[in-house]
């Protein structure tokens, strides 16, 4: 795991194991609580990265993600824009 990556956790259990099982010796941790719970999720992880500039690592489950798959077809698009 890069120095400098962040962590993204999901919602429900990547949240309680983290904090039952350990941390990631200090790095920047982000939850997403929506309205919704558990869309989006790879988004915002995606988003993240893209704004801070740095690598991220996202703990998800199976239900989370595939709320969001659309975020993978979406994200070279997205890196790949100029503004």
């Amino acid at each position: 795991m890069p120095k400098k990556a962040f962590v993204m956790l999901s919602n429900s259990f990547p949240v309680r194991d983290m904090s039952l099982f350990g941390e990631f010796d200090g790095k920047e941790m982000y939850v997403n609580r929506g309205a919704a719970g558990i869309d989006g999720i790879i988004s915002t992880a995606i988003g993240l990265s893209l704004s801070t500039e740095k690598a991220g690592i996202l703990m998800i489950g199976d239900i989370a993600f595939l709320h969001d798959t659309n975020a993978l077809l979406m994200a070279k698009e997205v890196t790949t824009a100029t503004w």
